[in-house]
């Protein structure tokens, strides 16, 4: 078992003990010839952590919030969603590049969405950051996503902060993060 499973295991049985909407609204695993067309789209395999995520489980729904289970609010993205919103912001930093300001990376791989236009993100180089849709991105936050994962798995577990978010259940089964 790789360590983002490992970190993704701790994550799912505390999904599955306190925030049941929150765990069932997890889609089953992407499959191979998903995870490979999604490659196909943004140019460049997934790192090997995302695929492995992937693997698991293939994003999440956002119904009522339920999918939205990562710290800020952030919800899983499928290997599809992964393509379509990288080609689109791809797309966007091409069309307005002359101005020399980078919005975004075509080596930036999105892997979840807040549904207000910003998201997580990882490089190429397997470092994990935030993605704003106003240019105001950071990348490096954590060295991989199992970094990221066993610290969001911390704070469930421990009923500790991520950053300044809180981990909190509201009355629907939904893992919600508080400020």
């Amino acid at each position: 078992m790789s360590r983002v499973e490992q970190e993704w295991q701790r994550i799912e049985d505390w999904l599955a003990a306190n925030a049941r909407a929150s765990h069932a609204a997890l889609h089953p695993p992407a499959t191979a010839a998903e995870i490979a067309a999604a490659e196909e789209v943004i140019g460049f395999p997934f790192p090997e952590d995302l695929a492995a995520l992937l693997g698991i489980h293939n994003g999440a729904r956002a119904e009522l919030w339920s999918g939205a289970i990562l710290p800020g609010g952030e919800m899983p993205l499928s290997a599809d969603r992964i393509a379509h919103d990288h080609r689109r912001r791809t797309r966007i930093q091409l069309a307005n590049d002359s101005d020399g300001y980078e919005w975004w990376s075509p080596s930036w791989v999105p892997f979840t969405a807040n549904g207000c236009g910003d998201g997580m993100i990882l490089d190429r180089h397997r470092a994990v950051g935030w993605f704003g849709h106003e240019g105001d991105t950071r990348l490096g936050d954590w060295p991989s996503l199992a970094d990221f994962l066993a610290a969001t798995a911390d704070s469930l577990e421990n009923g500790m902060p991520f950053a300044h978010w809180m981990p909190a259940v509201n009355d629907e089964g939904c893992l919600v993060w508080d400020i």
